[in-house]
């Protein structure tokens, strides 16, 4: 059976000065009976000297909620009982002293036996003791009581009083045993989980006091053997810089009176380097709560594998973009030379075109200018059937070479008439008026007259501008 670990140290040591007066008082008494002879007045005098002892006595007893009684070993029976035990156990004090062995009715079935046992033990040694038991009141409701006795010596050293103090301790089995089922639970997580458990002293030098079995699967270590170490002599040195003036964080709000949970949690992530059993860094990510004023728990998560793979993606993420930039570099490249080469094309298209133009119209005014009038001198001479024939052919065949250039100088020239037309054409080849004029066999004022007409009909308002580079921009 568990003791009580806890009691009024106040009333305690009251307890003590009222014992020691008590124990004065019987051997006054004792003294008086051994001596019948004494005179009155030393009797009346002693007597008056156990008034105010006696009247502190009680009101100690009867002012308090600790249980105070008294228990005479030699005649067993109850000789005293503080008002205290009607509030506790639920039963009048007269019940004890009809029949001392009343208490026992309320003692829970399962520590009876040990509270009989005990008692008679203490009645018949008269050694003093602690003892812990449960009792069920006449309500139903169970209650834990501690016993503490001690022997009270008459003027011959014998014991023959015990007296007792009982005090309910219900409320701190309570917490005791909220307590006790908190730290299996704690232990049952930290023996369990993966991640790396440990408690230290609160200092910028701290030592292991706890380590996880945790930390021989993940670090390699024995726990029992990192106990008395310092954290720190394992945390990589340039990780070890960074650590510090979080610590020293904890440290300044440990001294201002606010623990680490009273505050917003530490926004930096506690990430650290810490060499293992084998030789190599582990990456460690961390959090860190107080427990109280002289530790801290840490609570580690070995992360190494993902600080490798992180670090992989980078490079991979790093070199794509590389190869991006360096594709997107190449494609640049060509299509400016693609872009420069189809320029160039253009040009060349561009320039054949005006090539194909001017001899398609160079071919037209040979022919209008050259050919076409030897033909009509040839067809006004005297010529065979054979000849006619041979010429009708050889003019239809000019014609049809010469009517799809026609057509586009139309589609150009839409809106001018033929003769308006042969002008322009000559006017884009370079020809004068005067060389005009000789070429159609008009004069030059009606080649001028043409000329304006042909300026008017395609817009051309400024007289600066040139009508022979217009025709050209036209083609």
């Amino acid at each position: 059976m568990r003791r009580a670990k806890q009691g009024n140290p106040d009333l305690q040591a009251e307890l003590v000065i009222a014992r020691k007066r008590v124990q004065r008082l019987e051997a006054q008494l004792s003294e008086r009976k051994s001596d019948p002879g004494q005179k009155s007045s030393q009797k009346e005098g002693t007597e008056d000297a156990l008034l105010p002892y006696t009247d502190i006595f009680r009101q100690i007893t009867e002012n308090t909620p600790e249980i105070f009684w008294l228990f005479d070993r030699i005649q067993r029976k109850v000789m005293y009982v503080s008002p205290a035990y009607e509030k506790l156990w639920g039963r009048s004090v007269q019940s004890l002293y009809d029949r001392h062995e009343a208490w026992l009715e309320s003692v829970h079935p399962d520590d009876l036996l040990y509270a009989q046992a005990s008692f008679e033990g203490i009645i018949e040694t008269g050694c003093g003791g602690e003892r812990e038991y449960r009792i069920i009141r006449p309500d139903g409701t169970l209650r834990w009581v501690s016993d503490r006795t001690f022997g009270i010596r008459d003027a011959q050293g014998t014991i023959y009083l015990i007296a007792g103090i009982t005090i309910d301790v219900t409320d701190y089995k309570d917490t005791e045993r909220a307590l006790s089922e908190s730290e299996k639970r704690y232990h049952l997580v930290a023996e369990r989980t993966s991640d790396v458990v440990s408690i230290t002293t609160f200092s910028l030098n701290p030592s292991y006091v706890y380590a996880s079995p945790s930390h021989k699967e993940v670090l390699g270590y024995e726990p029992e053997d990192l106990v008395g170490k310092c954290p720190f002599d394992f945390i990589h040195p340039e990780d070890r810089e960074k650590l510090i003036p979080i610590m020293t964080r904890y440290i300044s709000l440990s001294q201002q009176g606010s623990g680490i949970r009273e505050e917003k949690p530490p926004s930096e992530r506690m990430l650290f380097r810490s060499r293992d059993g084998w030789g190599n860094w582990r990456y460690m990510e961390a959090s860190a709560d107080l427990l109280d004023a002289d530790h801290i728990l840490f609570v580690s998560r070995d992360i190494t594998e993902r600080m490798q793979t992180e670090a992989e993606l980078r490079k991979a993420r790093d070199e794509l973009e590389q190869r991006v930039q360096e594709r997107t570099t190449e494609l640049k490249d060509k299509t400016d030379r693609l872009e420069q080469a189809n320029i160039a094309l253009r040009v060349l298209l561009e320039t054949r075109d005006r090539d194909r133009k001017s001899i398609e119209e160079s071919m037209l005014f040979n022919i209008k200018e050259f050919a076409e009038p030897h033909l009509e001198k040839v067809k006004q001479t005297n010529l065979t059937e054979l000849q006619r024939g041979c010429l009708d052919v050889i003019e239809s065949t000019l014609k049809e070479l010469t009517s799809p250039l026609l057509r586009d100088l139309a589609k150009n020239y839409a809106n001018l008439s033929r003769t308006e037309i042969q002008v322009a054409n000559l006017v884009s080849f370079g020809r004068s008026t005067k060389e005009i004029a000789e070429t159609l066999h008009v004069s030059k004022r009606t080649v001028e007259g043409h000329r304006m007409n042909i300026r008017r009909k395609l817009g051309i308002r400024d007289e600066k501008k040139s009508l022979q580079s217009y025709l050209l921009d036209l083609k």
